[in-house]
């Protein structure tokens, strides 16, 4: 059945999956001047006449990795969901995602780690974790909770199953 909690854990975490792909996940400061970064670009809110400017880049191979392992694992959430005749296999494909999900946050933590190298000149003084990174983080706890949830539901049909 769909309706189980566990596949509303996993739309959840597919949900901020694809929402992290436009809200910024990192902060970089340069003095006076910020810039954000997301898995589809990088921004500075306000430039110096006042416009907001937006590059589309995909300069490093961990923003790449990035922003493929998002899609990927979004994709691999929908299809988890849709698996929920078979709870055995359901539950080992959540902890691939989870397995995902965390590479994923590596990637994103490798980007910023080489961050201050290629962003503005070098400029960058600090790099600070921003609302996508939280997402990030809460959806690797929702698939962590769908997880349970199917190996909750697993014992319930094992218990049923033996008083037959």
């Amino acid at each position: 059945m769909i309706q189980r909690i566990q596949s509303v854990y996993l739309a959840l975490a597919a949900i901020l999956g694809l929402i992290t792909l436009r809200v910024p996940a990192w902060k970089f400061v340069y003095g006076n001047e910020t810039e954000m970064v997301n898995a589809l670009q990088m921004y500075s809110p306000l430039d110096t006449d006042g416009s907001l400017r937006s590059r589309w880049f995909f300069l490093t191979p961990a923003h790449t990795a990035w922003f493929s392992l998002l899609v990927v694992t979004v994709l691999f959430l929908l299809y988890i969901i849709f698996q929920y005749k078979n709870r055995i296999r359901q539950m080992k494909l959540c902890w691939i995602a989870l397995i995902l999900q965390g590479a994923q946050i590596l990637a994103s933590m490798l980007l910023i780690l080489s961050g201050p190298q290629w962003v503005m000149g070098g400029k960058a003084n600090t790099g600070t974790p921003f609302v996508g990174f939280g997402m990030m983080a809460v959806s690797l706890f929702l698939i962590w909770m769908a997880s349970k949830a199917i190996k909750k539901d697993e014992a319930l049909v094992k218990s049923v199953d033996r008083l037959r």
